[in-house]
């Protein structure tokens, strides 16, 4: 069991390696673009993990730590992850929600409505719902199971977002979620379909078979420490 546990676990790491080096040249065009932080995050079971970001020469700038967990149900790169859950699954991370600053998104209703956006324009918003002043925009890489692989984001004070920026970073993350999601497997996009992630299968598979770095078949799961507030 032990050299099961090892093997899996090493199998994983060199997975998240790659999908990070694939994705890095994206994350570094958005840094230059838009002279904000670009971060990639990546799902481990019942939360979001930073894996890696770049940053811009700027005095005042997001300076998350490359490693911070994040909840799940609150913030851009979680609705990112929850439009390509199953229902049930999705249901039981919300169910766990709660108010981290008057912004943070408790109505299930503009929840949910939120979530199926990411599918529909390719990209989620998050104003002020994590953390009080800092905003971000985040979209999902997507393979051929309709899972989400990872969401890359840019994130900054919310004062440098205008509605006009926040736009044009989400159309140039949408333009990129989609490119990366085409090199893992994705079919898309497709031809008259007005969503940019339409579901490919009329009911989700209930566990993710090909490239899941947070679950290694019910063991080896890393130690979680406290998962970042702010």
């Amino acid at each position: 069991m032990l050299g099961k546990c090892a093997y899996l676990l090493g199998y994983y790491v060199k997975l998240e390696d790659t999908l990070q080096k694939i994705v890095y040249p994206y994350r570094v065009k958005l840094k230059n673009e838009f002279e904000e932080t670009a971060t990639m995050y990546i799902r481990e079971g019942p939360i979001r993990r930073l894996y890696a970001k770049v940053e811009p020469e700027k005095n005042f700038r997001v300076v998350p730590s490359v490693g911070a967990e994040y909840y799940m149900w609150a913030g851009a790169g979680a609705k990112s992850f929850l439009a390509f859950m199953s229902g049930p699954e999705r249901d039981k991370l919300i169910s766990e929600a709660e108010r981290l600053i008057p912004k943070t998104i408790l109505d299930r209703k503009t929840l949910d409505e939120a979530i199926m956006l990411v599918r529909k324009r390719g990209y989620a918003l998050s104003l002020d719902e994590y953390s009080e002043g800092f905003s971000s925009i985040a979209g999902p890489v997507v393979n051929d199971r309709d899972e989400a692989l990872c969401t890359i984001a840019v994130t900054g004070p919310s004062t440098r977002f205008s509605e006009d920026k926040l736009s044009e970073i989400g159309e140039r993350i949408k333009e990129y979620c989609v490119e990366l999601s085409r090199l893992f497997g994705w079919p898309g996009p497709f031809d008259g379909e007005k969503w940019v992630f339409p579901f490919l299968f009329s009911k989700k598979p209930q566990k993710c078979l090909r490239y899941r770095p947070t679950i290694i078949n019910g063991f080896c799961k890393r130690h979680r420490g406290d998962i970042n507030k702010g």
